[in-house]
């Protein structure tokens, strides 16, 4: 069984678009994780200058990192000398309230199928107050190849 740090290791994301401050659980069933929002973050300058809020692509990025991208890696199980190809392919995500700088978003998500290196997850991300601020379906790609 990969561990959660085991997974942070193979995911490819680095600052300052890695959207991931800690996984608490990974598996072929789905996961858990979240990441806080600092008051830096370079989307912020210009989304929006006066009254900043996290930009939707951003939302649905972190849902993929944190919801997507771990229980594909424990689905493939890549081989310590692979590299792996990963993809985006689908998303249809709801947006219903707004994230802030300083906001910690909860994400955890369940895996309705996995089949010939597609995956398709359904996801939630709620606030640190419990508020439910997206949701949505996510379906990528993903494939270990050797280095």
């Amino acid at each position: 069984m990969m561990t959660p740090q085991h997974i942070l290791s193979l995911i490819p994301h680095r600052e300052p678009f890695r959207f991931i401050d800690h996984l608490e659980h990974a598996d072929r069933e789905g996961a858990q994780g979240h990441y806080t929002f600092r008051e830096d973050e370079y989307f912020f300058k210009g989304h929006f200058p006066d009254k900043p809020i996290v930009p939707g692509v951003i939302l649905v990025e972190v849902m993929a990192q944190i919801g997507v991208l771990p229980c594909a890696l424990v689905h493939i199980n890549p081989a310590p000398d692979s590299r792996m190809e990963m993809a985006f392919t689908h998303c249809h995500v709801d947006f219903l309230h707004p994230v802030y700088p300083g906001d910690t978003l909860q994400v955890s998500s369940s895996v309705t199928r996995f089949r010939l290196g597609k995956i398709y997850c359904e996801a939630e991300a709620r606030n640190q107050h419990g508020t439910l601020c997206c949701k949505g379906s996510l379906q990528g790609i993903s494939k270990s190849t050797p280095a």
